[in-house]
């Protein structure tokens, strides 16, 4: 039996640009080894505070399965309500605007 897709009633496309969800593939280009805004935060939070970060709805839509988040956990593909993927530049640059972005998602 064929693998049917249902339409979708409505999409809403949550972008986090700017947040920093792990490095990419450039990123010793750019001095940014290690560079994971979000997973950094997590961590540090757990390690100042004891406190674990959550984001149960962002959860819900895969942001465990983009980056490594402590108190995140990924979610099964096809779990989750929703999908999840992850933007890189197709050209060189590390601003937003200085090329066009492809999605990489799940």
């Amino acid at each position: 039996m064929a693998n049917v897709q249902t339409p979708f009633d409505r999409v809403i496309l949550v972008v986090l640009d700017g947040v920093g969800a792990g490095e990419l593939p450039d990123a010793k280009t750019y001095a940014d080894t290690g560079s994971n805004t979000l997973g950094n935060l997590a961590r540090v939070l757990k390690e100042k505070t004891g406190r674990t970060l959550t984001l149960p709805n962002l959860a819900r839509l895969g942001i465990g399965n983009i980056t490594s988040i402590t108190g995140v956990a990924p979610i099964s593909i096809g779990q989750g309500a929703g999908a999840f993927g992850k933007a890189r530049e197709l050209s060189s640059g590390k601003d937003t605007t200085s090329g066009h972005w492809r999605w990489q998602g799940s």
